[in-house]
């Protein structure tokens, strides 16, 4: 063998020593790259649990006027109107305010009756419950019980009154308020109730921020 060959052998024999640590190196980052990312991953998902423990331990309270809501119903999940019922069916029975702003209906009563896909309880059910349940559940009650609450107090003492006229109603409004239990505010709400300037019935119901 010439002194050429051999030293080609040994340049080649190096590189590959070379490569092989590189691969090694590349190895070792990509593990140490793996155990980082998965204890990161860790990290956040303890934290977002301690988030979601601290919030079910914390007592939270709803306010409408100075009025507190309190969680009463058997079965929150459950709906008032069954298939069967005529949408006639009167559910609730609210006594009605009028803004001390002025607007709205006289003094009376208006009801949440089982309506349909477009207005009543179904309709809130349909498309409402949600936004509802989302704040019930911070204060331990169901959508449906809590949506009456809400609207309840807000015909009660209204704090304002604006009339639609593409579809004939009067909008009422308060401000809900989310406390801890310290007393801090930790969500404002100012629900829409409209109601049927005609029947007085309500329409819709929903939480807007």
């Amino acid at each position: 063998m010439t002194s050429a060959d051999q030293s080609s052998r040994n340049y080649l024999k190096a590189s590959d020593a070379q490569t092989a640590s590189r691969q090694s190196q590349k190895l070792l980052f990509v593990r140490a790259t793996a155990a980082v990312l998965a204890c990161l991953l860790g990290l956040v998902g303890f934290a977002s649990q301690a988030a979601a423990e601290q919030d079910l331990d914390t007592d939270y309270t709803a306010l409408i006027g100075g009025h507190e809501f309190e969680a009463r119903a058997a079965d929150p999940a459950a709906s008032s109107c069954a298939a069967g019922d005529s949408n006639q069916r009167i559910i609730y029975t609210l006594a009605r305010g009028v803004p001390v702003t002025g607007g709205g209906l006289s003094a009376g009563t208006s009801r949440i009756r089982c309506g349909s896909s477009s207005w009543g309880l179904r309709h809130i059910d349909i498309q409402h419950s949600g936004q509802w349940g989302t704040i019930a559940s911070r204060v331990g009650g169901g959508w449906e019980e809590f949506m009456a609450w809400a609207v309840g107090e807000i015909l009660r003492v209204p704090e304002r009154a604006t009339y639609r006229a593409s579809n004939d109603t009067w909008g009422y409004t308060a401000p809900l308020v989310i406390l801890d239990s310290d007393g801090n505010v930790v969500g404002e709400y100012n629900p829409l109730v409209a109601v049927a300037a005609g029947s007085g019935n309500v329409i819709t119901a929903y939480p807007r921020s």
